[in-house]
């Protein structure tokens, strides 16, 4: 759940805050700044539905959790170094605003891993009572993650908003690493299952034997007598 989180922060915050963003990018009246904001979301709305789709046909999940949390990241990071400095009348800058723009689209498919993270969840528990408590801790996540994100991005930061934009980067980054380790951990457990059930049977052999072996001895020695 904790992967869930950071990756809901990031994107929930730059998405509340995009508008003001962008008008640190140029896009300085409130008509353009609005406008340009349209473009990154409505590509993240494309991502939800192709990627979730995409994993579902594929029937994979940990790819398809992971890659849009490492693209997130790469695109994150370079909004920061071009955030710290941006293009003035008198600097070239790191890039161009244009330049910048494009790498919001870089963050944008974060969200097409959300379906995803649930399905895989879900696919992780038994039972109808587990699922239900699973998933309901995933919207519980969410909701924790829409109080958080927005104050990444105070107006004090403003009008580039770097302290945000890296925190942003830093949390996709940890909420990718932290899926990552969901399948190695599931795996892990598999092995102690493995294990103990083995341990288990071999104990149960010996006992049944050593029984069979004691109730051998008492046939002959009554046959003796």
């Amino acid at each position: 759940m904790l992967s869930y989180i950071c990756m809901n922060i990031g994107i929930i915050g730059a998405a509340n805050f995009l508008p003001s963003i962008l008008f640190g990018m140029g896009y300085n009246t409130a008509l353009s700044a609005n406008f340009m904001s349209v473009w990154p979301n409505l590509w993240g709305a494309i991502c939800y539905v192709g990627w979730s789709w995409h994993s579902d046909h594929t029937r994979e999940r940990v790819w398809h959790g992971i890659l849009p949390g490492l693209l997130a990241t790469v695109g994150g990071a370079l909004l920061v170094a071009c955030a710290k400095n941006p293009p003035t009348a008198t600097n070239l800058g790191f890039v161009s605003n244009g330049v910048r723009y494009f790498f919001i689209f870089l963050t944008s498919p974060q969200v097409g891993a959300y379906p995803v993270l649930v399905n895989y969840r879900a696919s992780t528990l038994v039972g109808s009572t587990e699922v239900g408590l699973g998933i309901s801790s995933v919207l519980v996540c969410q909701a924790v993650a829409s109080i958080i994100g927005p104050f990444l991005f105070p107006n004090s930061d403003g009008p580039n908003f770097v302290p945000g934009l890296l925190a942003s980067t830093v949390l996709y980054g940890i909420g990718s690493v932290l899926y990552a380790l969901i399948p190695a951990t599931l795996r892990y457990q598999n092995r102690l299952a493995t294990k103990y059930q083995t341990e288990h049977v071999a104990q149960s052999q010996d006992a049944t034997s050593t029984h069979t072996t004691e109730v051998d001895l008492e046939k002959s020695a009554k046959t003796g007598a």
